[in-house]
């Protein structure tokens, strides 16, 4: 079975992009504490890529940012690149279902809380019209 679990630090703010074929995609990287202490008994700190696609990419970015924890439930995906005439094996992690653990307080949260305010209104019609839709399929 190909499945992981990963619980860090976004390293910087997710960042949403249009690759091939109508999929989005993101990159983030995760800050992940090891449990335990080294020789000089200081803990480490392991930075670890992870890919995320579509709506999992477009929802972490917009909901986290740079320090939020978030835990990433995925896979482990191999691939072989070419790089000027050498093969090199790599393994990439792709990130199927994020949760979204806590966040850093920032400055701009009360902005982005008057705006989800000011948004209710629109979304509460828009889940009623959706419900209506629903009913007629």
């Amino acid at each position: 079975m190909n499945q992981l679990g990963l619980v860090g630090r976004l390293v910087r703010s997710p960042e949403v992009r249009d690759g091939e074929g109508k999929r989005s995609f993101s990159w983030v990287t995760l800050a992940i504490t090891r449990g335990f202490k080294n020789a000089s008994g200081e803990y480490e700190t392991d930075f670890i890529d992870v890919m995320l696609f579509d709506n999992v990419a477009e929802n972490t970015a917009k909901h986290c940012r740079k320090g939020d924890i978030i835990s990433v439930r995925g896979r482990l995906r191999s691939r072989i690149i070419d790089k000027d005439g050498e093969k090199r094996y790599v393994l990439e992690v792709i990130g199927e279902r994020v949760t979204f653990i806590s966040h850093v307080h920032r400055q701009d949260d009360v902005h982005l809380h008057q705006e989800e305010d000011e948004e209710e209104s629109f979304s509460e019609s828009k889940e009623e019209s959706m419900k209506i839709e629903m009913k007629n399929c």
